[in-house]
C-alpha cells in the first residue's frame, strides 16, 4: 500500500474506533499530555529524537526515561454565567500529577513510547463540584495510561525540516470519579513538523491532530473530542547541553454543546549531562476552559542512551 494510503488510513481508523463512545461518569480533567520521554519539548512533541550534546546518535536501540511532575492551579473553575465573570468557586482547586515516562528508539525513524500519569495530589471544593454534577476531587489515584508510536515520514534527523506522524491511544486505567480518567478509550493523533535551524543553535516544533475522547456535560458546557494544536521554540547553548523554549498548547472543541478555547503557555529551560537531564517549565494558562489552569509547573528528570 502506498504511503499516501497508509496515511490515510491512519487518520481514519481511530475515528470508527471512537464513534461508539459514550458519556463517561467522570472525565480526565488535566490537558497535559506529557511528550514521549527525550523529546526536546514539554508539551510540543518533535518530530525526531534529537540527540544529545551534539552527537550523532546510535540510530536504534536508544531507550530514554524520564519522570514529569505536572502541577496544575485551578483547572476548573466556576464562574458567573453572564456579565463579568465573577469566580464562584473551584471544583478543582488544584491537580498534582507525576508522569513515568519511557521512549524507544525502534528503528531511525520509529519510536514507541509509554506515559503513566499518576496523581499525587488533588483537592476541589464540594459545593462548587456539586453545581456542575462533577465528584470532588482528593487524595491521589491512576491515570489513563497512554501507549504511542510517531514515524518520522519526511525529514533528516539533524534537517531544518521534518514531518512525523504521532499516534496515541489512552487505556481507561485512570479514576474518572477522581478526575483522573475518562472511563473509555481515548485516541489521539497529530502531524508534526520540526526542524532544527540556525546552525543547529535553535529548534522548533509544531503539530496538530485530533484527540477523540467521550463526551462529558459540565454545567452549560461540554468536553470530547477535539481538534489539538502546539508551536514551540527554543535556543541552545553549551554544545546543545543547555536548552531554553517557548511553547504554546491547546485545543478547540468540536461537536455540538463545544465551547471555549483551552490554551497554555510556558517557558523552560533544560539542561543536559549525559546521559542525564533535567528540566523546568512554567506558565499561565490563557483561556477559561476546562481544564486550562490559571498557571502550570513542569519538573522534569530522565536519562537517555543515546
Amino acid at each position: 500500500m502506498s504511503s499516501p494510503r497508509l496515511l490515510a488510513a491512519a487518520l481514519v481508523a481511530p475515528l470508527a474506533l471512537a464513534a461508539p463512545l459514550a458519556r463517561a461518569d467522570g472525565f480526565s480533567v488535566d490537558r497535559y499530555r506529557a511528550t514521549p520521554a527525550g523529546d526536546a519539548f514539554f508539551a510540543v512533541e518533535s518530530a525526531a529524537s534529537q540527540p544529545l550534546e551534539g552527537g550523532d546518535g546510535a540510530g536504534e536501540g536508544n531507550l530514554r526515561a524520564a519522570v514529569v511532575f505536572d502541577y496544575a492551579n485551578a483547572p476548573v473553575v466556576l464562574r458567573q454565567a453572564a456579565g463579568s465573570g465573577l469566580e464562584l468557586g473551584k471544583p478543582v482547586s488544584y491537580q498534582a500529577f507525576a508522569h513515568a515516562d519511557a521512549a524507544f528508539d525502534v528503528s531511525d525513524r520509529v519510536i514507541a513510547w509509554v506515559d503513566a500519569p499518576f496523581v499525587v495530589a488533588s483537592s476541589g471544593q464540594a459545593g462548587a463540584a456539586s453545581l456542575l454534577g462533577m465528584h470532588e476531587p482528593s487524595g491521589s489515584a491512576l491515570g489513563d495510561v497512554r501507549l504511542g508510536a510517531r514515524v518520522r515520514l519526511l525529514g533528516a534527523k539533524d534537517g531544518a525540516f521534518q514531518l512525523a506522524l504521532s499516534d496515541a491511544i489512552a487505556l481507561p486505567t485512570g479514576d474518572p470519579q477522581q478526575l483522573a480518567g475518562d472511563g473509555r478509550l481515548a485516541f489521539e493523533e497529530s502531524l508534526v513538523a520540526g526542524g532544527l535551524v540556525d546552525q543547529q543553535r535553535g529548534l522548533w516544533g509544531a503539530s496538530l491532530g485530533a484527540r477523540l475522547r467521550p463526551d462529558h456535560a459540565i454545567g452549560d458546557r461540554r468536553v470530547g473530542n477535539e481538534v489539538t494544536f502546539g508551536a514551540a521554540y527554543a535556543l541552545f547553548a553549551a554544545r546543545r547541553r543547555v536548552s531554553f523554549g517557548l511553547e504554546t498548547f491547546g485545543a478547540v472543541g468540536v461537536g455540538s454543546g463545544s465551547r471555549g478555547v483551552a490554551l497554555d503557555a510556558l517557558v523552560d529551560a533544560r539542561v543536559h549531562l549525559s546521559p542525564w537531564f533535567v528540566g523546568v517549565a512554567a506558565g499561565p494558562g490563557l483561556t477559561s476552559a476546562v481544564g486550562t489552569p490559571s498557571y502550570r509547573l513542569l519538573l522534569t528528570a530522565g536519562w537517555a542512551a543515546f
